[in-house]
């Protein structure tokens, strides 16, 4: 029953042929949980089990978890059993299939036996300090706009504007944009996040001024304030660590599989 559970919730076929076909390299080192037709079931193959189950577990109690994967086993030996009585095992779709699954197995182990060999925690820093550099100086902006149709309104609204009219509630009332409901606020951005024309106008301007004349791009014409500015942000090595380890291990597994490349024989069928 517990196997047909996770045919009904789409569990994989491959995952379920993972674990049907799973037993223990040291049988003689784990405890033996059950035996179904001669086939022994260990501790670690239910671990096994577990890591292949992954989020499939979520709906089992954690007291019955052990229960739940020890029947699987269970049953996926008889099917297995039952496949190989009725010839499944000899044809020709099963044996390409194992070659594949043997494929990714293989793929795999030596993509997570690499992976942690290849990226030392300097290799990581000096990445960062690289990354960190690029921005170092830079500034970004908080600007807030008021888009319009036509270069006449945008005038118009200059023109308020310099008799004293609140920005924000210009935007709010006039601006045609996303934003006019905030007021115009864009948040704070750095130079390469606006259209050219847009950030030549701002980054220049006195924190809390705004353009006297109208910006054209492709969206309209702007009205905009410089409401802010401070030195762009970038995050704590910390916050970003795992994420340019996975990237650096990245780039040397494809320096790997280039080099398998350029030693293999390889010959592509043109279609």
């Amino acid at each position: 029953m517990s196997l047909s559970v996770l045919l009904r919730a789409g569990f994989s076929a491959a995952a379920m042929l993972a674990i049907a076909t799973t037993t223990s390299l040291h049988a003689e080192e784990a405890k033996t949980l059950a035996t179904v037709d001669g086939h022994v079931i260990t501790g670690k193959d239910v671990e096994f089990a577990r890591n292949t189950l992954g989020d499939a577990l979520n709906q089992v109690a954690p007291d019955k978890q052990q229960e739940f994967i020890v029947n699987i086993l269970l049953e996926s030996h008889l099917l297995a059993d039952a496949a190989r009585k009725e010839g499944v095992a000899d044809t020709e779709a099963h044996k390409r299939r194992m070659d594949w699954l043997e494929v990714q197995a293989l793929r795999e182990a030596f993509v997570r036996k690499r992976s942690a060999e290849l990226v030392t925690e300097a290799e990581v820093k000096a990445r960062y300090d690289e990354a960190r550099s690029q921005v170092a100086g830079k500034k970004e902006v908080q600007a807030s706009h008021i888009l319009l149709k036509t270069k006449a309104e945008a005038e118009a609204v200059i023109a308020e504007l310099d008799k004293g009219a609140d920005f924000a509630e210009l935007a709010k009332t006039k601006s045609t944009g996303p934003s006019g409901p905030r007021g115009g606020d864009l948040g704070f951005f750095g130079s390469g996040r606006m259209v050219p024309a847009f950030e030549a106008a701002v980054f220049p301007l006195e924190k809390g001024t705004y353009t006297k004349q109208p910006v054209q791009t492709q969206f309209g014409y702007h009205v905009i304030k410089k409401v802010d500015e401070r030195e762009q942000a970038f995050p704590e090595l910390k916050d970003v660590a795992d994420r340019i380890r996975v990237s650096l291990q990245a780039d040397k597994l494809q320096g790997i599989i280039k080099d398998l490349r350029s030693k293999a024989k390889i010959e592509l069928t043109k279609p």
